[in-house]
């Protein structure tokens, strides 16, 4: 495994690194890391010592860079409860019918110079705030809480990996425009794009509908309401509204579909097709769902530029790394956690499948297995975080999932074409309301029914352990079923 894909190793060191210093671990885990390089590089058949020199040195770079983060954390400190007058300048704005949620860069405290970067939800507001706009605001800077007990929401992790150090909340009265932002950019526009979709949903289609749409869209769930969110979470389809590898995929697939048309140039249509990718990124805004998902697609981009078939192990390891090393702490959030072992799921079970096509031709291996493979494989993390294991989900995602699909593509075709001619955009948006409304049905009839939601506490490391020994002998299971299949249907 680890000779055949050492970036796979490389980048497990390198998590471990970062555990070791946010656990608090001691020296005896550098200790043991070194030995278990050391055993490595002895049981390797090729005896290939680059891997373990690789793995130790990615281990200390995981080391010092989380410690750096730390303490670039620790450096912006302010008492809890006191109020401060900030400035800023806005990167990022959302909103709901109860308060617009605005992400700024600090560059003043009190009239002191400072460099971090905060989000603020400001309630009661009247005027809505663009990207670049120069702001000043009143309000406390509380330290991020870490959560008291397993399975609660954790605000300090949540910061920690969306690089942002305070999350606080404040009324509009507390909140000043200094000046407006008049300069174009490329941020901007991605920013002016992004609004004219989410506000094209909530033109055309009822509330509801629109923050379905949104979600779909943009990962934009400040619309939900709390019934929404609710249904969302108990039937297991959260991810739908996440944004990630199938909003990627789907973008890149009409890409590429379009330019091939185009043009028969190959080098040119995936330099496009990447540039394209970029594009979308900058728009729907940082994720580290998406940022896995947009390094996984332009891997494959340049894999195709050598004529050489990415393999998809190898890209989620490069990518994790890739963010990891961007910021260590991304390895905290959730929706980059279900998104990472979704995909290995679907990867690593579907596997076994691909060599056989009189398998593959069946409907119920393509709907089932993807499935239920990535709700095994994040069952984990939904323990951990939601406190639940949801086998609802499995019939419900399977029937959800492609109708997600057409809303979400249905809903970009419809902003395009209310851009091209607004009457199109309406004609559009009744086949989109009634893709959404029947999504909406069967996602509430799965929550009102949902008799095989388990609420279950938070996992300890060695139920950890168990269920990955549990998963790695179901898979040995059925490499076994499908080569006895294959030689009795030979």
């Amino acid at each position: 495994m680890f000779n055949r894909r050492p970036i796979f190793g490389i980048t497990l060191f390198f998590i471990v690194g970062v555990l070791a210093v946010y656990q608090d671990w001691n020296l005896i885990l550098v200790s043991a890391m070194a030995l278990v390089a050391i055993v490595l590089f002895l049981v390797l058949r090729q005896s290939n010592i680059m891997i373990s020199l690789f793995c130790i040195a990615f281990f200390a770079l995981a080391l010092f860079l989380t410690n750096l983060g730390i303490a670039r954390y620790e450096k912006v400190s302010f008492n809890d409860g006191e109020k401060y007058g900030i400035v800023g300048i806005v990167t990022n704005q959302g909103q709901s019918d109860v308060y617009e949620l605005l992400t700024i860069n600090v560059e003043s405290v009190n009239g002191n110079n400072a460099d971090f970067q905060m989000q603020l939800y400001v309630y009661n507001f009247d005027e809505i705030y663009g990207y670049g706009d120069e702001i000043y605001a009143t309000t406390q800077l509380n330290n991020p809480l870490k959560a008291k007990f397993k399975g609660d929401f954790d605000t300090y992790n949540y910061a920690m990996s969306r690089g942002l150090r305070y999350i606080e909340s404040t009324d509009s009265s507390a909140v000043e425009l200094i000046s407006h932002n008049n300069k174009i950019s490329i941020s901007k526009l991605a920013f002016g794009v992004r609004k004219y979709f989410w506000g094209t949903a909530k033109e055309l289609l009822p509330a509801d509908e629109a923050a379905f749409s949104q979600g779909l869209m943009l990962g934009d769930t400040l619309s939900f309401t709390d019934e929404m969110k609710s249904n969302f979470r108990v039937s297991g389809v959260t991810h739908i509204t996440a944004l990630s590898g199938t909003n990627v995929s789907i973008i890149s697939m009409i890409i590429f579909f379009l330019l091939s048309r185009l043009s028969r140039k190959r080098v040119l249509i995936n330099i496009l097709s990447g540039l394209a990718i970029i594009a979308f990124y900058i728009i729907v805004g940082y994720s580290p769902s998406v940022l896995r998902a947009v390094i996984m697609a332009l891997v494959a981009v340049t894999g195709n530029l050598n004529w050489r078939r990415s393999e998809v192990f190898n890209t989620m390891a490069i990518s994790l790394l890739l963010i990891l090393i961007y910021n260590p702490f991304a390895l905290f959030d959730v929706g980059l956690q279900l998104s990472f072992l979704a995909v290995l799921g679907m990867a690593l079970f579907s596997k076994p499948f691909t060599n056989n096509e009189r398998i593959l031709k069946k409907a119920f291996v393509i709907l089932l297995i993807p499935t239920i493979f990535s709700l095994l494989t994040t069952g984990i993390v939904t323990a951990s975080s939601f406190n639940q294991v949801n086998f609802t989900a499995i019939w419900t995602n399977i029937i959800v999932v492609p109708i997600s699909t057409i809303a979400l593509v249905g809903s970009y075709i419809m902003c395009i074409l209310h851009a091209i001619w607004i009457p199109l955009g309406q004609l559009a948006s009744y086949f989109i309301f009634i893709v959404i409304w029947l999504m909406k049905k069967i996602i509430d009839l799965s929550a009102n029914y949902a008799i095989m939601n388990l609420k279950v506490g938070a996992p300890s490391l060695l139920q950890i352990a168990i269920y990955c020994a549990f998963l790695y002998l179901l898979y040995t299971v059925e490499v076994k079923v499908i080569e006895l299949w294959s030689r009795k249907h030979s």
